[in-house]
């Protein structure tokens, strides 16, 4: 049987190659007896592997594959390193993170298992210098799990960035700060902080914690000798089933937030970490009514985490009675039933044969509602119990023969006599304002009389009537929406609330196109148009032109000019886009959008300005030992082997943060240039 076992140690990036051979082994009978089997010891040695490969750097892993050696009883193990490739990119294709290059003539491919360090995939180029690291495949391309970017001023490989190393502490907790999920407690004597990124586990969670809590901490050293955690488990004893006590509070003393009290004949405690719920610590009273929760101490007392005041049930209070005092508007209405005053609002509920607008002093009613402060009931319903008001009349016609003196008119609609009280309630027209042809609904109780006592007056507006124009536009003025033209002798105005139709819109209306306009006379004798229809026949389709202007002349807005060869005329109905009239010059890139004219030209009706796309700049690296810094984080002034960089709060640093910086620092940065000559990093890699 043969073993051989080769392995690359993480971070050393150097390969250490064990060969192991032993000579085949005799069974031996199990009387001891010598055996001719195939198992038989062999006679020939196992050959010893070549010498280990040149060490490669960082190769973190390697493959293992297993076979069977002919005639052998046992497997041979062993063990396929990543293969390591160094030199520059060459025939880059394909798109992240599918990528597809050759390295020192080797093809590589790259998957979303590829770890690209320095450059990010999109960055990559052909002509970078790169670590490829990867298993062989069988068509004798590498399949790279590791990408690494080496700056061109430095001469060796990039060093390896240091795989995290997990660390467990466990005992008590102490220190305990912060707030969930951000908090920092210490285990141990390590410092310990958790993130969003923490999980917690246990019977505990993150917001259950606290000092003298045991637990198990897994996570990664920190540069500062911290362990930010990954997983925090609670290993203490289930925590104590909350107690819940709720009744009055007695016995209330202490000063906030250490208050002690009793709930439902039980003592209560309170200190920081008790949350009030809807009130205060500090408003706390007895014979307030609470939920006092906590876990029950070892004296019988409830130390409670939480305590919900619970406010009072208004007690609903029934009066019933007549109306007096009765005043207000509905629904804000004011009344006195039975000795008690009686107030309503927008939620109060009407019922019965009388609705709010109808109750009148003097009638029955059920009133319920809540007790108020000042004595007084707020009403949720209130119930018209007296008997069915008679039914009302309603009459709708002009008022004939107008008298009296508001708000005690007398007056007929359609033919039968109308009366008014200050109880009547007059719309759309107050009571001063009616007159004699007004057209009205009168409605109220018949009289005994024959007249109707009108509980409503409610003026009826009189719709104008559509006029309707049609014939050929002149005079035509003003901008969409908002035009004026001449119709077949009418003067027809527009507003944003008038519709366009036909083959014409608004924009494209001018003088001498035949129209119908449909609107309503104004005192003025216009026309206020609701809909305008373009009757002629439909436009010449517009030619579009694209291209930069060309032999540009005239004054705004009567403008000449040539676009992609083709004459171009503007006029006052032109509008122009990004650019106005007056900002137009040769050479800017337009749309120019007309119709084609009986010359050949095109009267633009829109004038588009292209603005030119800008380039994005170029990134310039910059790599090497920083000379000197100036500023203060994050807006800093690196010396780098002689060249100035800049930070600022945009600046990305990785490796290390920005205020371990110092002079002698190896950086790699990736910059663009500013307006000034200046560098300015978009991120920065702090390698030592």
């Amino acid at each position: 049987m043969r073993k051989s076992l080769r392995a690359v140690r993480p971070g050393l990036g150097a390969v250490l190659l064990f060969l192991i051979t032993w000579s085949q082994l005799a069974l031996v009978a199990g009387c001891g007896g010598h055996s001719d089997t195939p198992l038989s010891p062999s006679a020939s040695p196992v050959a010893a592997s070549s010498p280990a490969p040149a060490p490669a750097p960082a190769a973190p892993d390697a493959t293992i594959t297993a076979t069977v050696a002919s005639g052998a009883s046992s497997p041979v193990l062993e063990t396929t390193p990543d293969v390591t490739l160094n030199g520059s990119i060459a025939s880059l294709g394909g798109t992240c993170p599918a990528l597809s290059m050759s390295v020192a003539g080797t093809p590589v491919k790259t998957n979303s298992a590829t770890v690209f360090n320095v450059r990010a995939c999109g960055e990559l180029r052909s002509g970078d210098t790169v670590y490829a690291m990867g298993p062989q495949q069988a068509d004798g391309s590498v399949l790279a799990s590791r990408i690494y970017y080496v700056a061109p001023e430095r001469a060796s490989a990039p060093a390896p960035i240091a795989m995290p190393v997990e660390v467990t502490v466990s005992g008590e907790i102490s220190g305990f700060t912060g707030t969930c999920l951000a908090i920092t407690v210490t285990v141990s004597g390590t410092l310990v902080k958790a993130s969003t990124a923490t999980t917690f586990s246990g019977t505990k969670g993150c917001s259950g914690l606290q000092n003298g809590d045991a637990v198990s901490v897994v996570g990664t050293q920190q540069s500062d000798g911290s362990l930010l955690a990954s997983k925090i488990s609670y290993t203490g004893p289930a925590p104590v089933t909350d107690t819940t006590l709720n009744g009055p509070v007695v016995d209330l003393i202490g000063t906030c937030p250490a208050l002690t009290l009793s709930v439902a004949g039980t003592p209560v405690k309170t200190n920081s970490a008790t949350v009030f719920n809807n009130r205060a610590c500090a408003e706390l009273r007895n014979g307030d009514a609470v939920y006092a929760l906590g876990p029950k101490q070892s004296d019988g007392s409830v130390l409670a985490s939480r305590i919900y005041y619970v406010a009072p049930t208004a007690v609903e209070v029934t009066v019933s009675g007549a109306i007096s005092g009765f005043a207000g508007t509905c629904l804000s209405v004011s009344m006195t039933v039975s000795g008690t005053l009686v107030k309503t609002n927008s939620a109060t509920t009407f019922s019965g044969t009388k609705g709010c607008s109808l109750l009148q002093n003097g009638d029955a009613v059920t009133a319920v509602g809540t007790k108020q402060s000042d004595g007084s009931v707020l009403a949720t319903r209130i119930t018209y119990t007296g008997p069915a008001p008679v039914p009302e009349t309603s009459l709708n016609g002009a008022v004939v023969s107008l008298g009296g003196t508001c708000p005690a008119l007398t007056l007929s609609v359609a033919g039968t006599p109308v009366k008014t009280n200050s109880a009547t309630v007059f719309n759309n027209k107050t009571c001063a304002d009616l007159k004699n042809g007004d057209t009205v609904y009168a409605i109220g109780p018949k009289q005994s009389d024959g007249s109707v006592l009108a509980s409503r007056i409610y003026y009826v507006v009189t719709t104008p009537a559509e006029v309707t124009v049609s014939g050929t536009i002149s005079g035509f003025s003003g901008t969409c929406m908002y035009v004026s033209m001449t119709v077949s002798g009418t003067v027809v105005k527009t507003m944003n609330s008038t519709t366009f139709s036909g083959t014409k819109g608004c924009s494209l209306l001018q003088n001498g196109d035949a129209v119908t306009a449909v609107g309503t006379k104004q005192s003025d004798g216009s026309l206020l148009a609701t809909r305008v229809a373009y009757t002629g026949p439909a436009p010449a389709a517009d030619t579009m032109l694209n291209g930069p202007v060309v032999s540009l002349g005239g004054t705004c807005p009567a403008l000449s000019l040539s676009v992609a060869g083709t004459p171009v005329k503007t006029n006052s109905s032109t509008v122009f886009n990004n650019k106005t009239c007056a900002e137009l010059k040769n050479g800017d890139t337009v749309y120019a959008i007309g119709p084609k004219q009986s010359d050949g030209s095109v009267l633009a009706s829109r004038i588009y300005y292209v603005a030119p796309v800008a380039t994005p700049p170029t990134p310039i690296y910059v790599s090497g030992t920083v000379g000197s810094t100036e500023g203060t984080c994050p807006a800093l002034t690196l010396n780098i082997s002689g060249t100035v960089v800049k930070t600022n709060s945009a600046t990305v640093f990785t490796g290390k943060a920005c205020a371990d910086i110092v002079t002698g620092s190896s950086l790699n940065t990736s910059t663009t240039r500013q307006t000034d000559g200046s560098l300015l990093a978009n991120y920065v890699q702090v390698v030592k």
